[in-house]
């Protein structure tokens, strides 16, 4: 079964450190485990160091990364080819 993916996990700053994204997590992995899944992957930006250390007490581990690219288009440069 392929994998199933939690794109995002963000709290609002004033209530970070409750234990939200932990708990939203945990809960939304048990429920794809109940569905069958039996891997899940989640986003998480390189230098959080916070999220890192959440993802990996809840027994995530890094996977491998997402290329990002980016492209500076000049003034009136329609073209998109």
């Amino acid at each position: 079964m392929q994998p199933r993916l939690i794109d995002q996990v963000g709290v609002v700053l004033a209530h970070r450190r409750l234990g939200l994204a932990t708990a939203l997590t945990a809960e939304a992995s048990a429920r794809l485990g109940g569905l069958g899944f039996d891997v899940v992957r989640l986003h998480v930006n390189a230098n959080n160091a916070g999220a890192l250390a959440t993802w990996q007490r809840l027994g995530f581990r890094d996977c491998g990364r997402r290329g990002r690219f980016e492209r500076v288009v000049p003034t009136g440069d329609a073209d998109t080819r």
